[in-house]
């Protein structure tokens, strides 16, 4: 099934050469999956898809907010879950809200970017799926499907924290006002250029490829 659907997308008659070693990871990450989907479903119960790469809108302090979400999806018990794949070296325990508002702040706009991001991506997603009339009386979770859990731990289910999504919607704001500030100037970032400044489109104009 697999190799049929990547055949149909390169319209090609048969995978060859190197598309054959990534039909194979893909297959490995898909049986991944749904292992995680059948462990979910005998806590849960029955399944129903609700939206794969769905458009959704949301105002978030105090702008308009646009995103493609990979999966949203029900369970029996009534939990909605917002799904995200990750291929890269995110990890899930990064949405875990037990730490506090003000540790989830801190992880998110003040230790280290790349670590972090995909909690501010998930914090945006759950404003745009509680927006939505259908979802208003739900109870919204998050799961990460990352490639760097995904044969060595559960998929977790976080739930959404609504202190913690008021102080990160708090500190988003003051951010985006401060960018906004033309009495602001931009400056070089105080963080390890290794890490934040390598694929930075505007390495040349703050300066930091010529240091």
């Amino acid at each position: 099934k697999i190799n049929a659907l990547i055949c149909h997308t390169l319209q090609s008659p048969k995978l060859e050469g190197r598309n054959l070693v990534f039909a194979d990871i893909a297959l490995k990450y898909v049986c991944g999956i749904l292992k995680a989907d059948l462990d979910l479903l005998r806590k849960h119960g029955r399944i129903e898809i609700l939206g794969l790469e769905q458009k959704y809108y949301a105002q978030i302090a105090g702008r308009r907010f646009k995103g493609y979400i990979d999966r949203i999806d029900r369970f029996e018990d009534g939990m909605v879950r917002v799904v995200d794949y990750k291929t890269g070296n995110d990890r899930q325990d990064t949405l875990n809200p037990e730490l506090g508002p003000e540790e989830s702040v801190k992880r998110i706009f003040v230790s280290d970017i790349r670590k972090y991001k995909a909690a501010l991506q998930f914090h945006i997603y759950d404003r745009m799926v509680e927006s939505r009339p259908e979802f208003k009386a739900c109870r919204i979770f998050n799961s990460m499907y990352s490639i760097s859990d995904l044969f060595t731990r559960e998929v977790e289910v976080f739930p959404m924290d609504a202190e913690n999504s008021a102080a990160i919607d708090l500190k988003l704001e003051s951010l985006l006002d401060e960018i906004e500030n033309p009495s602001v100037p931009f400056t070089m970032t105080k963080l390890d250029p290794k890490t934040v400044c390598q694929y930075c489109d505007y390495a040349v104009i703050c300066g930091r490829a010529t240091k």
